[in-house]
């Protein structure tokens, strides 16, 4: 599905009028992959925020966020976010939610086997575009504290 978004494929509206295929290809794949080695893409992903959060600044420039000084980009609880009332909106209780945390996560065993089939299948180029942008993250990934 991201890479649908990203060529532009995925935007909400009636298919294009011009007759363009709204489903994505290798090419299509191929395309985000020149931009993303070209520079005029930057991407990351949920799982590696925090070397994410480090590339844009490095990439960017970024001259007013200290990324070591900000502290962790780890998901956060009920009971981290307590500690950010103030400044955030009340988070409120959700039988679904722990803070930034799914707590009733659908796992793979719980789908019929031909239902993960397709959905790998549909979903096989944004892996491989999700295992691209991984790669790439691993230059951005935090120091180790030193003990």
């Amino acid at each position: 599905m991201q890479l649908g978004f990203l060529v532009r494929k995925r935007l909400q509206g009636p298919p294009c009028w011009l007759g363009h295929n709204p489903d994505v290809t290798e090419r299509d794949l191929e395309e985000v992959f020149q931009m993303l080695d070209g520079g005029s893409m930057l991407a990351g992903t949920c799982e590696q925020f925090d070397a994410t959060v480090r590339m844009f600044a490095a990439e960017l420039g970024w001259s007013r966020f200290d990324v070591d000084g900000h502290g962790s980009f780890e998901p956060r609880t009920e009971e981290t976010i307590a500690g950010y009332e103030k400044a955030l909106a009340k988070p409120g209780k959700s039988k679904f939610r722990n803070g930034d945390l799914t707590s009733k996560k659908l796992l793979q065993e719980d789908l019929p086997p031909e239902m993960l089939a397709a959905i790998r299948n549909i979903s096989s180029l944004d892996r491989r575009l999700h295992d691209r942008v991984s790669e790439r993250l691993l230059a951005y990934a935090p120091p180790e504290l030193e003990l």
